[in-house]
This record gives C-alpha cells, sequence and structure tokens, in this order.
C-alpha cells in the first residue's frame, strides 16, 4: 500500500471513529445527554461535509478512502469507506451514521469491485455534470 493510500486510509478510519462516538451520543437516552439531538445533528451534518470535502480531494475513480454509498429498498442511503482494492473484490467499512442503512450490495465486508466503480463513476459524473442525468447501459 502506497504512502498516500496509507493516509487515506488513516483518514477514514478517522471519521468512522468520530461518526461512530457522534452515533453513540445521539442515542443515548435524554437525561444521559450533555447536548441536544439537534446539536448532535447539526455536527454530524459538519462531519458530513468534511468527509465529502476530503473525498473530493482524493479525485475520480477506485481509491482508498472513497465513499460510496447506495440506497437500500427503503431508499435510505447506506455510506461505505474503500479501505482495501482487490483484482475483484473491494473491502468496504460501513460508516456508522444514527439514519444510515446498510447495503445489499455489501456482505461481510466485501463488494464486488465493478458495483463500486460504477457507484463512484456515477457519483463523480454527477460532480462534474450537476444538473445532467446519467444513463447507464448494463447491457
Amino acid at each position: 500500500m502506497s504512502k498516500h493510500a496509507a493516509e487515506s486510509l488513516a483518514k477514514a478510519l478517522h471519521f468512522i471513529g468520530r461518526m461512530q462516538a457522534l452515533k453513540d451520543e445521539f442515542w443515548l437516552p435524554n437525561g444521559q445527554r450533555v447536548r441536544t439531538c439537534e446539536d448532535i445533528s447539526h455536527e454530524i451534518d459538519g462531519l458530513l461535509d468534511e468527509i465529502e470535502e476530503f473525498d473530493k480531494t482524493l479525485g475520480t475513480g477506485l481509491r482508498v478512502g472513497r465513499l460510496v454509498s447506495w440506497h437500500n429498498e427503503h431508499y435510505q442511503k447506506a455510506p461505505y469507506f474503500v479501505v482495501g482494492i482487490g483484482r475483484r473484490e473491494v473491502q468496504m467499512a460501513r460508516l456508522p451514521a444514527p439514519e444510515a442503512a446498510t447495503s445489499p450490495v455489501v456482505a461481510g465486508g466485501r463488494a464486488l469491485r465493478l458495483a463500486v466503480e460504477r457507484a463512484l463513476y456515477a457519483k463523480d459524473w454527477q460532480r462534474t455534470h450537476p444538473n445532467g442525468v446519467l444513463i447507464v447501459d448494463d447491457d
């Protein structure tokens, strides 16, 4: 693993730890919480913005540290970080946001490389074409 990939992985794991702490605080009973749910939600939104900015600095394509999201059958977002890249599979780590779901694309912390590449392609395309519609031909 290159130095840049190792730094990106460390940053992604740091984001996961911060989000887990916010999630744990969010779900505490009212008497045990120091801050209000609104304050915690505001901090979560700030962290998500920070993660998106970090993701943009990594550039386009499949790289360690990229944030990939899929929607589940209930249209809930399921965010994951790329933590390892293999020939056929990609190792994923779930971002534990309070309202985040799990994705059927990821099983046992792994996803097919093609699925991750397609999700990242769509995400990167949306960044460069904010008003356009991406049409994917799966044939």
